[in-house]
């Protein structure tokens, strides 16, 4: 009795964790967000044709970015997300975490993304912020996993 108690505290106290991360990191992401929009509307206002000359190349680093250091960071986030949740009965993934969901694509959709916020894209920050979120809650969900207490 005591160590099934012990063992859904400790699933509770990886839940809050996790939910104060994504918290936290969601906040934070969305200021990143009117940062880099605020900076690219100010210089775009000051400065249009140096905007519109840079746009492509930003568009082309975005794109770099994702295609050699995070494929799996491609695409609004959602369906990533949701390809992830249907993975989630493979074996493939059972003792890794998801590349569709993990930190390294996590970081490197916040980089694409900002990226191309700069260039002026018009990107959403909510598909961003669900793929992070759910590489978070599956980096702490993998974590949970490997420290569980003994039954």
């Amino acid at each position: 009795m005591l160590r099934k108690v012990q063992q859904q505290t400790y699933i509770q106290a990886s839940f809050w964790v996790a939910s104060a991360a994504v918290g936290s990191m969601a906040v934070l992401y969305a200021r990143l967000v009117n940062g880099v929009l605020n900076t690219y509307f100010t210089f775009f206002n000051q400065h249009p044709y140096v905007m519109t000359t840079a746009t492509p190349f930003l568009f082309i680093l975005a794109a770099y970015i994702v295609v050699n250091f995070g494929p799996d960071a491609k695409g609004s986030g959602i369906p990533q997300v949701l390809e992830a949740i249907s993975h989630t009965k493979n074996k493939q993934f059972e003792d890794k975490n998801n590349p569709l969901v993990s930190i390294r694509t996590a970081i490197f959709k916040i980089l694409s993304s900002l990226v191309g916020f700069i260039a002026g894209a018009s990107i959403g920050r909510e598909g961003p912020t669900v793929q992070i979120s759910s590489s978070i809650f599956s980096w702490v969900s993998h974590k949970m996993k490997k420290k569980q207490i003994p039954h």
